[in-house]
């Protein structure tokens, strides 16, 4: 299909649809049949602009990404600390199994947020790269770049909220750590009364 427009000094193709001879918008890059010429720099440097915002993006789910994969690191390291613990004695203590098994609640929480993480970004590397062809090759990509980044951050949305259910829960370990600490605390004093 060919469309004029007041900013082209031919008829171009611009993607799959026409381009009103009255729109006040002009096309990023329209691609003309009869031009053999190299885009040059001053028509990349728009599209690059256009294409490199979701790249913030991908830099701060990335970040979050590493603190959650830390958090994620060490949940593993406790549980095979306290499984070693309950192998060497031979029996488990009353305050073993509790914090077992809520590491291994958090465990499946973080390992939750780290695959809707990557997917955020994911999506907001594709949405880069949508981004960037259809300015190239001026193709209508709206939709596609709405669902792309609306499904980017839908993803960052619940791993965020996978990653606040995880400290929550890190902090009822604490807790049963902590009466476990006072009932042998107090246990130890009863014993040196005596």
């Amino acid at each position: 299909m060919e469309a004029e427009n007041p900013g082209l000094s031919e008829k171009c193709v611009i993607g799959l649809h026409r381009w009103p001879a009255h729109s006040k918008v002009i096309p990023l890059l329209a691609i003309n049949p009869r031009d053999t010429t190299p885009m040059n720099f001053s028509q990349i440097v728009p599209i690059l602009q256009v294409s490199v915002g979701p790249v913030i993006l991908i830099s701060g789910v990335g970040l979050l990404l590493l603190s959650i994969t830390n958090r994620y690191g060490r949940v593993i390291d406790r549980s095979r600390v306290l499984g070693d613990e309950v192998r060497r004695s031979g029996h488990a203590s009353g305050h073993v199994w509790p914090q077992v098994e809520i590491l291994l609640r958090r465990a499946r929480l973080l390992r939750v947020s780290i695959i809707f993480g990557v997917t955020a970004v994911l999506c907001a590397a594709v949405l880069v790269i949508g981004l960037f062809l259809g300015s190239v090759f001026v193709v209508p990509l709206e939709y596609f770049v709405v669902a792309l980044f609306s499904t980017c951050m839908v993803s960052l949305i619940v791993s965020l909220v996978y990653f606040l259910r995880d400290i929550n829960l890190s902090l009822a370990a604490l807790d049963v750590d902590m009466k476990n600490t006072r009932a042998a605390v107090a246990g130890r004093a009863g014993d040196a009364q005596r």
